[in-house]
């Protein structure tokens, strides 16, 4: 993900213009709210500056985000000794009901307008705490930097359970955001299509049965 921006002094320009350009599913409307039958996990270490406040609202965006896709997010906070992530055994392996999540004080690749980063065929996302809090203090709308993170982050595990780099023409998955898709992060409406709820849950249900015909007696 990136600002379309690469000057200071265009951050309102930002906003009023609206654009902000995501890095790496599409149908006609905003998915319909749905029971949550499919889960994942995701593991999630800070290296950057993020408060706890920070992290209760990235959580609490994210996990509505998947909810209404009709996903559960369980959150395990791997930032120092937490004993969740201790409890994790090696023969814990990511994949599409295990990802990981790291929130880092800037980028390490990617250039330096970019927001997420994902590497294809890998089960890992990246966000940047930086351009989110940039993003937060130029907003009106009272768009928290935690918000930001969370459907950054909610963007980026999109990309990595779907197993594509496309992009939507609208919703969370879209390539750019404007200052209406600002308000909808406010209030809780800028969320997966009902083509990428779809394809969520689809690879999510069907990783869990090979995982269970897996440990079936033969």
């Amino acid at each position: 993900m990136r600002l379309c921006s690469s000057r200071k002094a265009t951050w309102q320009l930002l906003l009023a213009g609206g654009f902000l350009n995501l890095y790496a599913g599409q149908t006609t409307s905003p998915p319909p709210k749905a029971v949550a039958n499919s889960s994942i996990t995701v593991r999630f270490d800070s290296v950057g500056p993020a408060s706890e406040r920070d992290i209760i609202d990235l959580e609490r965006s994210a996990t509505a985000i998947f909810r209404h896709a009709g996903v559960d997010a369980t959150w395990l906070n791997c930032s120092g000794a937490y004993a969740p992530c201790g409890a994790l055994t090696r023969q814990d392996r990511f994949g599409p009901t295990l990802v990981r999540l790291r929130i880092v004080d800037r980028l390490d690749r990617g250039g330096v307008h970019r927001l997420g980063w994902t590497t294809q065929g890998s089960w890992a996302a990246t966000v940047q705490y930086r351009r989110a809090e940039q993003i937060s203090h130029a907003s009106t709308s009272g768009l928290s930097t935690g918000q930001v993170l969370g459907h950054v982050a909610a963007h980026e595990i999109g990309h990595v359970l779907l197993g594509s780099s496309a992009h939507g023409s609208f919703g969370v998955m879209k390539s750019t955001y404007n200052n209406e898709d600002f308000l909808n992060m406010v209030q809780g409406r800028l969320l997966f299509t009902v083509e990428e709820s779809r394809g969520l849950r689809a690879r999510l249900d069907y990783k869990t049965v090979d995982d269970n015909a897996g440990d079936a007696a033969p």
